[in-house]
C-alpha cells in the first residue's frame, strides 16, 4: 500500500485516506483533518491530529517495571524537572483531580541524568499530588517518535499493580525501572495519570504528552526502533 501511495504522490495526485487507525495515518499521511460529529476540529500535522483525537476520545468516553516505591506520604519538595529543557509544544490536559508535579530520569546509581546509553538501566520517576480522594489511579509512561507513533510504554494497570487509595493533599512517587533499548534516534517521553470512575469510564486526571526529548547513545546503528543486541554471528566460507 505504501508504495502505491508514494507513486500517487510522485505523480502529483492527492489521496484522501479515511481511517481511525492511528499508526496507518502516521505511516501514510503528511497531513490530517480531524472531524467530530461532522465538525472540523483541526487541520494540521498527523502527530498533532492524533494527539487531539486521543484527547477527544477521552472526553467523550463515558520491560520490567518496579512500582514498589509508590508512597502515600508527603515528601520534601523536589525539582527534578528543572534539570531538563522541556518541550515547549507539550500537550497538557486533564481535570487535575491528580496532578503530575515533577518527574525525572535516574541512572543505575540513582543520579538524575539527561544522558541515556542504549541497553543501560534507568528509572523514570513521577511525583503526583492528589487534590481529591482517588482509588487505584493508573500511572503511565509512553515513548513516541517525532511522528507521534507510540514506540513503547506501560502503566500500572497493565502491570497488574494495585496502587491504593490517595486522599487530597497526599503525594505519590512512582518509579518505572527498565533498560533503554532504543536506537540512536530522538524520542519523546509522555506521562499520564488516569483512573476509571464510578461509571466505568476512563477519566484523565493529568496527561503530559511529549514533555521531554530523549535520545540514546550507542556504539552502533541497526534497523528499526530497537537494538535486538544480536550476538554470535559466525561467518563461514564455502569452498
Amino acid at each position: 500500500i505504501k508504495e502505491k501511495f508514494e507513486d500517487f504522490k510522485k505523480s502529483g495526485k492527492t489521496i484522501l485516506f479515511v481511517s481511525h487507525d492511528q499508526s496507518s495515518i502516521i505511516k501514510y499521511c503528511d497531513r490530517a483533518i480531524l472531524l467530530n460529529d461532522g465538525a472540523l476540529v483541526c487541520d494540521t500535522t498527523t502527530k498533532d491530529a492524533i494527539d487531539r483525537y486521543k484527547e477527544l476520545l477521552v472526553h467523550e468516553s463515558g520491560t520490567t517495571v518496579d512500582l514498589n516505591t509508590v508512597e502515600q506520604k508527603d515528601e520534601q519538595e523536589t525539582c527534578w524537572r528543572a534539570s531538563y529543557k522541556l518541550n515547549a509544544k507539550t500537550l497538557e490536559y486533564g481535570n487535575k483531580a491528580a496532578e503530575i508535579i515533577d518527574f525525572g530520569i535516574f541512572d543505575a546509581d540513582g543520579q538524575l541524568t539527561g544522558t541515556y546509553f542504549r541497553n543501560e538501566e534507568y528509572t523514570v520517576k513521577l511525583k503526583i499530588r492528589f487534590h481529591q480522594t482517588i482509588e487505584n489511579p493508573i500511572f503511565a509512561i509512553t515513548f513516541k517518535d517525532f511522528m507521534g507513533l507510540e514506540i513503547a510504554g506501560t502503566n500500572t494497570m497493565q502491570e497488574n499493580i494495585e496502587t491504593g487509595i490517595y486522599r487530597a493533599g497526599e503525594t505519590a512517587t512512582v518509579s518505572f525501572r527498565f533498560r533503554f533499548p532504543f536506537q540512536n534516534q530522538p524520542f519523546f517521553l509522555s506521562l499520564g495519570c488516569t483512573r476509571f470512575n464510578e461509571l466505568g469510564d476512563l477519566e484523565v486526571m493529568h496527561r503530559l504528552y511529549d514533555i521531554l526529548f530523549i535520545q540514546t547513545i550507542g556504539p552502533k546503528v541497526t534497523n528499526g526502533f530497537f537494538d535486538i543486541d544480536a550476538k554470535d554471528l559466525p561467518i563461514r566460507s564455502c569452498s
